[in-house]
């Protein structure tokens, strides 16, 4: 491997583990608010007919939970067969082509 190619996979390797070091932080941040967001809306005195105990506390714990999940999926690679790194690369050959087949039609 080249110097350069092994300095592109430091650069690429510690921007992966900052994305994964920032999505734990996001989740333990969902997960310390959320409970105290039941703890509050338990302690307030929900009604019989509130849901599980909860009067609101399952709104910011139901949207934010979607963000938190779609964090995994960009972070974990889940959908990364179709916007990973693989699929950059393979759109900016296409894109590259492109540009060159229209820059020199005849060759």
């Amino acid at each position: 491997m080249t110097e350069q190619g092994s300095d592109g996979a430091v650069q690429r390797a510690e921007k992966r583990v900052k994305k994964v070091r920032d999505f734990y932080g996001n989740l333990l941040a969902y997960l310390i608010v959320n409970t105290i967001l039941v703890l509050i809306d338990l302690a307030d005195g929900a009604g019989d007919d509130a849901f599980l105990g909860l009067d609101w506390a399952y709104f910011p714990i139901i949207g934010w939970g979607i963000f938190v999940i779609l964090d995994a999926i960009a972070t974990f690679g889940f959908g990364s067969r179709f916007f990973g790194t693989a699929w950059e690369e393979r759109k900016l050959r296409e894109y590259t082509e492109q540009e060159r087949r229209r820059q020199y039609p005849y060759t």
